[in-house]
C-alpha cells in the first residue's frame, strides 16, 4: 500500500513538530543581568534533565524552581527585593516545561 504525497507530507510535518518539542532548551547564560530570562532558561534546562525521573510533577516543579532561583540569585548578587513577583511566572514556566519534556524519551 502506498501513502499519497499529501498524507506523507502531513505525517512528516507532525513527526517534525513532535521532535521539535523534545529538544532541550538552552541553559541559562553565565553572565548575570537578566534574571527573568535566566530563570526561564534554567527552568527549561532542568525540566529537560529530569524528564525521565519518576517523581510527582509538582515535586519536580518545586525542585527545579528552588535550584534555578539559587543559581540565578548567585549570578545576580542575591535575591531580588520582591521575590514574590517572579514566583507565579516561574511556576507557570516550570509546570509547562515539565509537562512538555515528560513526553520525550529519557536518556
Amino acid at each position: 500500500m502506498q501513502i499519497g504525497p499529501l498524507l506523507r507530507g502531513t505525517v512528516t510535518a507532525v513527526a517534525a513538530m513532535l521532535l521539535a518539542a523534545c529538544h532541550p532548551a538552552a541553559a541559562a547564560g553565565e553572565k548575570g543581568g537578566q534574571p527573568d530570562a535566566e530563570l526561564a532558561a534554567c527552568l527549561k534546562a532542568q525540566a529537560w534533565e529530569i524528564r525521565g525521573l519518576n517523581i510527582p510533577a509538582q515535586s519536580a516543579v518545586s525542585g527545579i524552581i528552588a535550584q534555578c532561583e539559587i543559581r540565578v540569585d548567585q549570578l545576580n548578587g542575591g535575591p531580588p527585593a520582591d521575590q514574590s513577583a517572579r514566583e507565579p511566572a516561574a511556576n507557570q514556566v516550570a509546570t509547562a516545561a515539565v509537562a512538555q519534556y515528560r513526553q520525550c524519551p529519557a536518556k
